[in-house]
């Protein structure tokens, strides 16, 4: 088995370059990544601040693309089925992009794990470490998040973390300007803070990756109904990056805005959805 990279590549300006880079390979042919950045700079005007050159850095871009399954492995220029579902978000509901390509990061590991989704594992427990921190200093506190995501990595029994590469101050700062595009914010001034908000299509999704996992709950089906366990809000509120008192008023939102979600609140709060949520559907 292939060994388990958890760095998160990212230099300035790579959400922007990401969104791009897969709506270029849509719409047009291309036989090289060069070849779809050197029209994204023209059409997009990409360009990485304070440096005199217009090149934004897209070290390890493609392989990223390709473990979050973007993009085709034999070739990089071309769309998987997931990716065409995320070509739609731009075209139909642009604003929701950045956050649900967080929700993609945070959740592939838990929907297919494996070897190649290390990067998705290491991103959620990055966020875990900053939930359970905030509000704290994020530059302050990387160190210490890099030891604790380290330590999880070392206490997996699955065969998949036997040999995890390392992560860094590098991976964290990656891993920023995906969470910098977030909105409602969860870093302002330089300090990580959780929300009492997040977009409903980010809720949804983060729901059906519940249901999906057969890691977190391995017997849950669509149209069960799961009680808001200590592990289910943990898990919503680090893919949500929102406070766990504010879950059931952002659940109950979200089932008034789409008919597949309902919540039952008693003695426990108890949701249910129906059925699976596709990417295209949030568009």
């Amino acid at each position: 088995m292939s060994s388990t990279k958890l760095h998160i590549e990212g230099g300035t300006g790579r959400p922007d370059a990401i969104k791009s880079y897969l709506d270029l390979i849509d719409r047009r042919e291309y036989d090289s990544a060069n070849a779809v950045m050197e029209d994204a700079y023209v059409e997009f005007n990409l360009t990485r601040p304070n440096k005199t050159d217009r090149e934004v850095d897209t070290k390890g871009m493609l392989t990223t693309l390709t473990k979050l399954g973007l993009v085709k492995d034999d070739n990089r220029q071309q769309l998987t089925e997931l990716g065409e579902e995320f070509i739609d978000v731009i075209i139909y509901n642009e604003d929701a992009f950045f956050a649900l390509f967080h929700l993609l990061y945070s959740t592939a590991y838990y929907r297919n794990p494996s070897s190649k989704t290390g990067i998705s594992w290491s991103y959620y427990q990055i966020s875990d470490a900053y939930r359970r921190r905030a509000p704290t200093n994020f530059a302050d506190a990387r160190q210490e998040v890099i030891e604790e995501v380290m330590e999880k990595a070392d206490r997996m029994d699955s065969p998949i973390f036997d040999d995890p590469g390392p992560l860094s101050k590098r991976s964290l700062n990656s891993y920023r300007r995906f969470i910098e595009k977030l909105d409602p914010p969860v870093l302002e001034d330089g300090t990580f803070d959780l929300r009492s908000f997040a977009q409903t299509e980010l809720v949804i999704g983060a729901v059906d990756s519940l249901y999906r996992s057969d890691i977190i709950f391995k017997s849950l089906r669509y149209g069960d109904r799961l009680e808001l366990s200590e592990e289910s809000k943990e898990f919503l509120s680090t893919v949500l990056l929102v406070h766990e008192d504010d879950l059931p008023e952002l659940l109950e939102h979200t089932a008034s805005m789409d008919g597949r979600l309902s919540i039952e609140s008693d003695y426990s709060i108890r949701i249910r959805l129906t059925e699976g949520v596709n990417i295209d559907d949030l568009a």
